[in-house]
């Protein structure tokens, strides 16, 4: 009876290691005698950890592989004789599970990965917490408002996160989702964001605070309200079309639009002639306007384009400089998007449209 027990005990306590580590199985035919390498990293960094076995026959095994956080995984086969290629065709997501990889080399987008929960968990999410056109559809009384249109998608893109995470609240994979809902949420415009963030992170039923994804994530909600409405910018550099250097310390006009665009952004120069109606109407009245290019590595193209079309407005280039890009500074995460601030620098509304920002002219200059 004892002998049993210890045996029985034995069995137990290596389950549980099992389920504390991750091991991979794989059995592929028609693949050569070889090395296979897994590439690890979290879902924020480059890939960090590598791990190399061989294959013999087909087969290749990777055992007691310690995951403290999710994880980020590929496969990279390196024949005897031959190039290295990916052993599958796409990334997928690990934790501390026991998977089984199968299939034919000859056709590599058909391998199997079966026993991966967290993979499983990604792809029934995969089109959950990207933005949808239906978000914005408006059918309350057949009403056309553009602003309405984005409050309501606000609303549905939000509650439709919610009910992810709260689904599985006990998954490290919704830091994923809120990570990804933290950097699109500047499409809806929304002015609830930090708040919507942070109930989001108190659904989860879970201690996330020293993984680095979440560390990334509260880094992210702080610099989001640093920077949103009522809050001053801090002061940020450029170089201007002469090559000069330009401190924001120079804006003093009373309302300062800052417009920024890329030479890769097709919508931020299509909306170039909307601005400029509003420049010419406003600026005599104190109102400036300041275009701040990404193109940091095409200072000559950007140049040129200015040249060609000879916009009226203040035009600056971001760069790496002492004080930062002003663009990684105020949370500009698409283009093209812009941020009204006043003659204190203090944020008055981000993302203005043209209709809302004449209105707001008007009444105010």
């Amino acid at each position: 009876m004892h002998r049993k027990l210890i045996v029985v005990c034995l069995f137990i306590a290596m389950a549980c290691n099992s389920r504390k580590s991750l091991t991979i199985n794989g059995q592929i035919s028609n693949c050569e005698d070889g090395k296979i390498t897994l590439y690890l990293k979290n879902a924020i960094s480059r890939f960090e950890e590598t791990y190399t076995v061989e294959i013999k026959g087909g087969v290749f095994n990777f055992n007691n592989i310690k995951i403290d956080e999710l994880k980020i995984a590929d496969l990279i086969y390196l024949p005897n004789h031959g190039k290295e290629i990916g052993l599958n065709t796409h990334y997928f997501w690990v934790e501390n599970d026991r998977i089984k990889i199968s299939g034919d080399f000859r056709e590599r987008e058909k391998i199997q990965i079966v026993g991966n929960s967290i993979d499983k968990l990604a792809e029934r999410y995969n089109d959950v917490w990207m933005p949808k056109r239906s978000d914005h559809h408006v059918d309350e009384g057949n009403i056309n408002s553009p602003e309405l249109s984005k409050a309501l998608a606000a609303d549905r893109y939000f509650n439709r996160i919610l009910k992810v995470v709260k689904e599985n609240n006990d998954s490290q994979f919704m830091l994923v989702v809120i990570y990804n809902y933290i950097k699109l949420i500047n499409i809806y415009e929304d002015d609830k964001g930090a708040k919507r963030i942070e109930k989001l992170l108190a659904t989860l039923n879970f201690n996330y605070n020293k993984l680095p994804i979440s560390k990334k994530i509260i880094s992210t909600l702080n610099l989001f309200k640093s920077v949103s409405a009522g809050n001053v910018l801090s002061v940020f550099e450029g170089h201007d079309e002469s090559g000069k250097l330009f401190n924001s310390s120079a804006l003093h006009n009373k309302f300062t639009l800052l417009e920024f665009w890329s030479l890769g952004c097709r919508p931020c120069i299509e909306a170039f002639p909307a601005w400029e109606e509003v420049y010419k109407k406003y600026h005599t009245k104190g109102f400036e306007m300041l275009a701040i290019s990404l193109d940091r590595d095409r200072p000559e193209e950007w140049s040129r384009f200015l040249e060609k079309r000879n916009l009226p407005w203040k035009n600056i280039v971001e760069f790496d400089g002492e004080k930062g890009r002003a663009s990684e500074k105020f949370f500009i995460t698409y283009l093209p998007q812009n941020i009204l601030i006043d003659e204190n620098h203090r944020v008055i509304e981000r993302n203005i449209s043209k209709d809302r920002l004449e209105l707001f002219l008007e009444k105010s200059l």
